[in-house]
């Protein structure tokens, strides 16, 4: 990793717009004050506010450590090189663009095309006075409150444009739903499975086609609050699905989230 510095990494979070491709954005997470830590999520946002994820990313922006990926899609990956800068608006670029936000890595969204690989993947950022975050030092399990589960249908419901017809025939999948704490990101994560128990339909925007392969299934993030472990009012965001067969592995949940909560990649996932 290459860095020029570093502006004092505060409890806050922020999501803005990169340089050079609108749409994309960079959520960062500082960690406690004075930790130098970093962490987040990559995603690109639709003009209707959905979002595909790409990549979550943590580190140390104080040590010459690269920075650690999870790429969705690809196993292998490991890490990124990254420039930090060290103004007060900073800005992170990360080095191969082509590879990272790749349509053929990232799934658009069901119903949305896939967003352009960005040129640039220069992404903006802004540090801002809050108390430090005190947060666990493990991945921690949390539990799926009724307000939760609530939340994530909701998301799931909104992600898919469904909200309107279909609510009162999806429900959450008794026993299917996990969420954690992941201090590297330091973002709350989610996984959910959906059921359809409405009449059976052929087209390709209604559930019983949708739901199909994996379509079932979600992911979400969502952003603590600065000292708190628990979910801020924005809720939830659904960022992707799980697939067929379950290849838990080639999300962009980080997996130590994924280990804790014991899902394990089908024998046939590569």
């Amino acid at each position: 990793m290459t860095k020029a510095g570093l502006p004092t990494a505060l409890a806050a979070t922020y999501t803005d717009v990169p340089a050079g491709r609108p749409g994309y954005a960079l959520i960062v997470n500082p960690g406690p004050a004075g930790s130098g830590r970093l962490g987040g999520l990559a995603v690109y946002e639709y003009q209707d506010g959905k979002e595909v994820a790409y990549f979550s990313f943590y580190g140390v922006a104080t040590s010459d450590d690269p920075f650690q990926v999870t790429i969705k899609g690809d196993q292998a990956a490991a890490s990124a090189t990254v420039v930090v800068t060290p103004e007060s608006n900073s800005s992170i670029t990360v080095d191969n663009c082509a590879r990272f936000f790749s349509p053929a890595v990232a799934n658009g969204i069901a119903g949305l095309s896939d967003p352009p690989a960005p040129p640039v993947c220069t992404f903006t950022y802004k540090l801002a006075p809050g108390p430090p975050r005190t947060q666990p030092t493990a991945t921690t399990n949390m539990t799926a409150t009724a307000t939760i589960k609530s939340d994530l249908l909701m998301a799931y419901l909104n992600e898919n444009g469904w909200q309107a017809n279909y609510s009162s025939d999806i429900t959450l999948t008794p026993g299917s739903t996990y969420v954690a704490y992941d201090p590297a990101t330091g973002l709350d994560w989610a996984y959910a499975k959906f059921t359809y128990s409405g009449p059976a339909t052929s087209a390709s925007n209604t559930p019983s086609v949708g739901m199909q392969d994996g379509g079932n299934e979600g992911y979400f993030y969502d952003i603590p609050l600065p000292g708190s472990v628990s979910q801020q009012p924005d809720g939830w965001t659904m960022v992707g699905v799980a697939g067929d067969p379950g290849c838990y592995s080639d999300s962009v949940v980080p997996s130590s989230v994924t280990s804790i909560w014991g899902l394990s990649d089908s024998p046939v996932c590569t």
